[in-house]
């Protein structure tokens, strides 16, 4: 009997330490977690992406992730993690060698190098093997920086538009996911279809979603259709251009021949908190102050439209109910003002949405030509604070300095530059004169203009782009004079967008022209009384050489033929 006391005292014993054992051996769980959000103009969704038990210090328990019921095809997910590196790599963000979302690395972080992606994805070592492959990504956000954040929302987008998710949570005070990682939409309240942002998150207990705050700033841009298919982002809205008289958009045709017409975009970015605003007395007030070098002169505003955040369409705002524009009695030098008052009321825009300003400037005669170019600049003044923004619109000059055999100023002449897919349309190259049917007022369109001065011998066309072109003398100064030979000239230009500078360059084998240091074009070009003779770009006067010297070759060997001749018949 006693023998049997004891063998129920130490059963009894292990049965209790075995209880209070079992704790610790039995598997910890992820925990709820309410999740609020901070602003009520801004709408939350999340997605479990991973859930994992949390331990004492607040972090996640990696060895016990396993996939959360927001993801509905694991394997989606991970092709376009894959898919999202991939592009890093061929935009030169990253290098092959940093890549991390791979297939090999994905299966060996799942202790199964030899198995298969569609086998392991789905199971809880595939989930652990993915979070540990995110966590060790160079890509993966770690900070609080801009560039964090901006990565942050690329990944998150990527992985949100995979199709992998499907169940969602609302974001309100009351709903719970578990502990793990998830992702988050946020839209504006009342237009939830519409994504502003997406954010990954990881979550170990009750936390509150604050949106991520954006400060307003302005840009300014100036049309330019020739780069519409080079930035789908912004189609031809750069920072600065090269005017052309041909091209419309920038170069805009609509103030008829004798008007060179810019159009000129203002956005002004407005700030994720602009509901606040609301409240504030005197609301949020946009104050835009718009200067033009001498070279410009303000024509008119063509549209003025707000933007809801992200949205690719806009609605209209209207003068004098959303807007007023002053053009006199300015004061701070600037050519003309634009006043939005209250801007957090207008229904058209709203938190990290835009207005947008397009407006037209001519290019006066003033304008600087080559390259200094001519800039407009924007003074956003708003609550106190000031930004600033502009663009720049180059214009290219060629010149010609006519001049007589005793290189004196000669004037009279005229002088086309045609566009090559015009010249023979215009002008007969081998007799140098009009085309059938051509007259010179089928040339003046294309014509340089003479100075207005004494000498009257420079001649100038603004406004041309780069390309290749024919410079004819389709009047010379005098009938005693003989037409130049048409020229061929070929210039280059460039706008380097991220300094706002300006180059051209010409081709040298013209014989003619050349580009100078303001990066405008010029040639001096003589007229003589006889005809003249091209000095470069072709055989020039080299042919003659030779066939002058021909034939006093042969006048010396017939003259010597000759005497001998004399000498053998006496």
């Amino acid at each position: 009997m006693k023998h049997l006391k004891k063998l129920g005292s130490v059963l009894l014993a292990l049965v209790m330490v075995m209880a209070l054992a079992a704790p610790a051996f039995a598997a910890t769980e992820a925990k709820r977690a309410i999740l609020t959000s901070s602003s009520t103009a801004h709408t939350f969704c999340a997605y479990q992406i991973f859930e994992a038990p949390v331990t004492d210090d607040g972090s996640l328990r990696s060895a016990e992730i396993k996939w959360g019921n927001g993801v509905d095809t694991p394997v989606k997910l991970w092709n376009a993690l894959k898919s999202f590196e991939l592009k890093l790599v061929s935009d030169g963000k990253l290098t092959s060698g940093e890549m991390t979302f791979t297939d090999d690395k994905l299966l060996a972080a799942a202790g199964t190098p030899t198995g298969s992606v569609e086998t392991v994805i789905g199971t809880d070592s595939g989930a652990q093997a993915v979070a540990k492959l995110l966590e060790e990504s160079e890509i993966y956000p770690r900070g609080n920086t801009t560039q964090d954040w901006e990565m942050n929302l690329a990944l998150a987008k990527a992985m949100f538009e995979s199709g992998a998710l499907t169940r969602k949570i609302l974001v309100n005070g009351t709903n719970a996911v578990l502990t793990g990682y998830c992702l988050l939409t946020d839209a504006m309240t009342g237009d939830e279809d519409n994504i502003v942002n997406y954010m990954l998150y990881n979550v170990n207990g009750n936390t509150t979603i604050t949106p991520k705050t954006s400060d307003e700033k302005v840009t300014k841009e100036v049309w330019d259709p020739k780069v519409i298919n080079q930035t789908p982002d912004n189609p031809g809205w750069v920072g600065a251009a090269l005017y052309n008289a041909d091209e419309g958009g920038a170069n805009n045709t609509e103030g008829g021949a004798n008007n060179k017409y810019v159009e000129f975009k203002i956005t002004v970015t407005l700030p994720s908190d602009l509901e606040k605003y609301k409240n504030v007395e005197g609301g949020y007030t946009i104050e835009l102050h718009d200067r033009q070098e001498a070279g410009l002169e303000f024509v008119g505003i063509k549209s003025v439209t707000g933007f809801k955040a992200k949205a690719g369409t806009g609605t209209s705002i209207s003068e004098n109910i959303g807007y007023t524009i002053k053009t006199i009695d300015l004061t701070d030098g600037c050519d003309f003002e634009i006043i939005i008052p209250d801007a957090q009321e207008l229904t058209q825009t709203g938190p990290d949405g835009k207005i947008e300003i397009i407006y037209q400037a001519e290019l006066t005669d003033d304008a600087t030509t080559g390259a200094d170019g001519n800039t407009n600049e924007v003074t956003m003044e708003v609550n106190g604070k000031e930004y600033k923004a502009d663009a720049t619109v180059f214009e290219l000059e060629l010149n010609i300095d006519k001049i007589n055999a005793n290189k004196q100023p000669l004037s009279g002449a005229k002088f086309a530059l045609i566009p090559e897919a015009q010249y023979n349309t215009l002008w007969d190259a081998e007799k140098n004169d009009y085309a059938d049917g051509k007259s010179e007022n089928d040339l003046e369109p294309y014509a340089l203009t003479a100075d207005q001065g004494d000498s009257q011998n420079h001649h100038a066309i603004k406004g041309i782009d780069a390309g290749t072109y024919y410079v004819v003398e389709y009047k010379t100064p005098g009938a005693e004079y003989t037409r130049i030979k048409p020229i061929q000239v070929k210039i280059t230009a460039e706008v380097d967008q991220e300094t706002k500078t300006f180059n051209v360059t010409v081709d040298e084998d013209n014989g003619y022209f050349s580009e100078t240091e303001d990066n405008k074009v010029n040639a001096t070009i003589e007229n003589r009384t006889d005809t003249l003779l091209p000095e470069t770009g072709g055989i020039g006067t080299t042919i003659f050489y030779i066939v002058g010297g021909v034939l006093v070759v042969g006048a010396v060997v017939l003259l010597i033929t000759k005497r001998r001749t004399s000498v053998d018949d006496e």
